[in-house]
């Protein structure tokens, strides 16, 4: 008999937004234009800045500082309230 298979967990953010490094540490992963160099997270298929389609995935910093949050307690019934949104200006590596 196989052995049970092992559920993955997956992260709450959509997409590649998220990966798992080797030490286990959760990097957020956004987008560099190859062309102007305009980061966003999250990633985006077009520049903003140029219309450019070269996005290249990136490690997002892992320091910054808060400038807006929000907290949401009304949402849909099937939704883990609260919800905590937050705006941040990433710290220059």
């Amino acid at each position: 008999m196989a052995p049970a298979a092992v559920p993955l967990i997956r992260p709450h953010l959509c997409g590649d937004a998220l990966e798992i490094d080797a030490s286990g540490r959760a990097m957020l992963i956004g987008g560099r234009c190859a062309d102007c160099g305009s980061e966003t997270f999250p990633r985006v298929p077009v520049c903003a800045s140029c219309m450019s389609e070269s996005i290249r995935p990136q490690a997002m910093p892992r320091e910054g500082t808060l400038y807006a949050f929000s907290v949401v307690h009304v949402a849909a019934k099937k939704w883990k309230k609260p919800i905590v949104e937050a705006n941040m200006i990433a710290a220059c590596s």
